[in-house]
């Protein structure tokens, strides 16, 4: 399955890159602030982190208003490179399944 998978994988994230690219975003920039997981790498992340995503979100914002894309000059980064975030992310849904198989559910049902 995942061998029919790997050339729209690919097509993807060329597609994701170029886009990502011409707002000057990164992969991290794009998650979702309302789930729980990214709400807690956010909390997570340092002061500086938290700064240049909110810089790169409010550039990226500004450019889509004035429907402009960022020069070329400035499009030469990977977005996938150094996801912090993805990592944060990762960590606290770790740190959840710790907890749940930690949880005294078994005990609670042991006293019924």
């Amino acid at each position: 399955m995942s061998a029919l998978l790997a050339p729209l994988r690919s097509v993807w994230k060329a597609y994701t890159s170029k886009r990502l690219r011409e707002y000057g975003l990164r992969s991290d920039d794009v998650l979702n602030v309302y789930d729980r997981h990214v709400e807690a790498a956010l909390v997570l992340m340092s002061k500086e982190g938290q700064d240049m995503r909110n810089r790169r979100l409010k550039r990226a914002s500004d450019l889509r208003l004035k429907k402009e894309h960022l020069p070329k000059e400035m499009r030469d980064y990977d977005p996938f490179a150094n996801a912090e975030l993805h990592r944060l992310v990762a960590f606290t849904q770790y740190q959840d399944v710790v907890r749940a198989s930690w949880a005294p559910s078994s005990a609670v049902k042991a006293k019924k």
